[in-house]
């Protein structure tokens, strides 16, 4: 599936989209480790996986 986004959207707004994910037993496994800076990022939110896959990137704050 091919996503016709609005190239304005922030990280937030794009976060902030409905998706679907499936339920899974264990937390942990929404989560990967950025190769770049080695952040745990969860799958769920979308701009915030496109900010890690942006060479050259820095870690998000925590509190986002």
């Amino acid at each position: 599936m091919i996503l016709d986004l609005d190239p304005d959207l922030d990280r937030e707004a794009l976060n902030a989209l409905r998706c679907e994910y499936p339920q899974l037993l264990d937390e942990r496994d929404h989560f990967y480790a950025c190769d770049a800076c080695g952040q745990a990022v969860d799958m769920r939110r979308l701009g915030d996986v496109l900010h890690h896959e942006e060479p050259g990137h820095d870690p998000l704050p925590l509190s986002s």
